[in-house]
């Protein structure tokens, strides 16, 4: 489980959608007009997320996309750069942290 920030709308079907996941620097840095917010990001086989873990790095996620829109990160397929050693795909799932 990791801690991070997110700019958080709201999908089609009315469930919340979080976008540029990661530091608060980095979501800063994308200039969204979204609401900032902290949320938990989890290693889950059915959530709706993919993020990308580099091989000898600190385990940590990045590259956090919604799952339809994941594979834009890499041009060739993330497939290719996993049969590299590059690094691996792994399915998350991403909450709001302390929402009553």
């Amino acid at each position: 489980m990791w801690i991070m920030w997110a700019h958080k709308d709201k999908a089609v079907d009315g469930s919340d959608i979080f976008f540029d996941v990661g530091s608060k620097w980095f979501c800063k840095l994308h200039g969204d007009s979204l609401p900032l917010v902290e949320v938990v990001v989890k290693e889950d086989i059915n959530g709706k997320y993919k993020g990308w873990v580099e091989s000898g790095k600190d385990n940590v996620p990045d590259m956090i996309f919604p799952e339809y829109s994941f594979e834009i990160c890499f041009a060739y397929g993330s497939k290719i750069e996993v049969e590299k050693g590059k690094g691996i795909v792994v399915t998350l799932f991403i909450e709001e942290k302390n929402v009553s």
